[in-house]
């Protein structure tokens, strides 16, 4: 069996959805005569989903490991930008020792943390990192990030080592509106270190391919994906039947506002009043308060906390009609959502709500698992809602593409990079 040194600073009992493409790459390797051997850091305050654990095969051999940053683990934390302030002579202002603090702690995520506040736990996990390779015969390192600190590790120890590197952007580092002073520098470093550049959609490839011309030939696109195994047996959660339930599943942010769906929720409502009785919306995840508590639909939408991944899969299968926003934002076109995949193996029609030219446009459209809206076409949105309600749309998935965003299918196409650069 061939073994991979696997370094994800995201990881169960770690919850989320970014830990999901580790976990399931570690669940069907072994499938593939690959053996794991996974570096993370021991338990945080994170979001916990300990139903994640039942991915970890018997195989794997997972170290969790201290860092310094639990020493700063209030650093990584955003401040929410409070300004206290205090009236003083001649109409001044002073700002409080809070939100001095506020401040100090952005100033050191932003420019002494680099390329982020898991840069604390570098020194720890090369030191483990090199441990592992002096005990086992290790045949490739397999970085994923963000954060991009993991590509610093995985270099680090390429370096000392001479093992083949491959490193898996879950995100676009540099390309990110979030970017920091470092990172294009240590971006075009870890490139260069790499043998295998993965990407998770190709309109990223291509963006970095023009960005990098001179690492283009390493760059590699595996898609997220869903695991048929959470879906096989998984029972919709119990609902009342006689309502047409519309569900959104993660954060809503700013790349994600509901504005366009709201508003045609609410001319919708103002058309058809007595829909009131039969239609629920509901957010599952962190959701802003003024969503629920506007006055003209708090009747009919409500939140729900993040939910274990298990508790999740039966709400998606319970709902009829499962919603994608994507706003207008510069450089968004690349943007995707994990849940779209698992969306699709839900089997639940898709609304996705996105601007023209983003990838989930063309995505939802190929696949036939839904509706396609631009994001400032409300009329569309208010009829398109309808549409499903009433259920004059039909629903045909071509499940011969969507098959391709299996797991274990993407598991094998990490497998080929792997051999690729042995």
């Amino acid at each position: 069996m061939n073994n991979v040194l696997f370094i994800a600073y995201f990881f169960p009992p770690c919850g989320g959805g970014g830990v999901q493409r580790s976990s399931k790459f570690v669940k069907y390797l072994p499938k593939f005569n690959w053996c794991p051997y996974v570096l993370t850091v021991r338990e945080r305050n994170l979001t916990k989903d300990t139903t994640l654990l039942k991915d970890i095969p018997s195989e794997a051999r997972v170290y969790e490991t201290f860092s310094l940053e639990e020493v700063f683990i209030k650093v990584k934390k955003r401040s929410s930008e409070e300004k206290h302030t205090h009236r003083i002579s001649k109409g001044e202002y002073r700002t409080s020792k809070k939100a001095f603090v506020s401040r100090l702690k952005r100033f050191i995520n932003q420019y002494v943390f680099q390329p982020d506040s898991a840069i604390l736990w570098f020194p720890i996990a090369v030191l483990q990192g090199l441990e592992i390779l002096k005990k086992n015969r290790i045949d490739i390192i397999y970085a994923s990030g963000s954060p991009w600190t993991d590509f610093l590790i995985g270099a680090a120890l390429k370096k000392i080592s001479g093992k083949p590197l491959v490193v898996d952007l879950r995100d676009p580092w540099s390309l990110s509106k979030d970017k920091k002073i470092l990172d294009e520098y240590l971006e075009r470093k870890t490139f260069g270190a790499a043998d295998a550049i993965i990407m998770n959609n190709e309109y990223i490839k291509d963006e970095y391919a023009k960005k990098y011309k001179e690492y283009r030939r390493k760059m590699l696109v595996i898609n997220n994906g869903y695991d048929r195994d959470d879906f096989y047996g998984a029972k919709p959660e119990s609902c009342d039947d006689s309502k047409f339930r519309c569900i959104y599943a993660g954060t809503l942010q700013s790349v994600t506002t509901a504005h366009s769906f709201m508003e045609a929720l609410k001319r919708l409502l103002r058309e058809r009043p007595e829909i009131k009785k039969k239609f629920e919306v509901v957010f599952i995840g962190l959701t802003p308060e003024n969503i629920i508590h506007d006055s003209e639909l708090k009747s009919i939408v409500r939140s729900e906390q993040y939910k274990p991944h298990d508790e999740l899969v039966s709400f998606l299968k319970s709902s009829n009609l499962l919603l994608i926003i994507l706003n207008r934002q510069p450089n968004n076109r690349w943007i995707t959502t994990g849940k779209v995949y698992e969306y699709f193996a839900s089997g639940t029609p898709i609304l996705a709500i996105v601007p023209e030219g983003n990838i989930l446009f063309n995505l939802i459209k190929i696949t036939g698992t839904g509706s396609v809206v631009e994001y400032d076409d409300i009329e569309g949105i208010k009829d398109c809602l309808w549409q499903y309600i009433e259920g004059s749309l039909g629903y045909h998935p071509d499940m011969e593409r969507v098959s391709k965003f299996d797991r274990e299918v993407l598991t094998m196409q990490l497998v080929e990079i792997f051999e690729g650069c042995m």
